[in-house]
């Protein structure tokens, strides 16, 4: 009998928490989306483009 409870207790909360969760793995798939993009600049910037440890800004620009 109790082990009929807890199973029951388990999926009910398993069923509660599955909307919530696929909405939190979509919002981390939206955020690796942007996370790499913006690492993609950086590293264009890294890249020779604008080294800002030296100071010698090849564009002029700042960051």
């Amino acid at each position: 009998m109790a082990n009929s409870i807890e199973l029951k207790a388990i999926i009910t909360a398993v069923n509660k928490l599955s909307a919530q969760l696929k909405g939190m793995r979509r919002e981390m798939k939206s955020f690796k989306k942007e996370f790499s993009a913006g690492m993609a600049g950086v590293g264009y910037i890294r890249g020779g483009r604008c080294d800002c440890n030296s100071g010698s800004h090849q564009t002029g620009d700042r960051l």
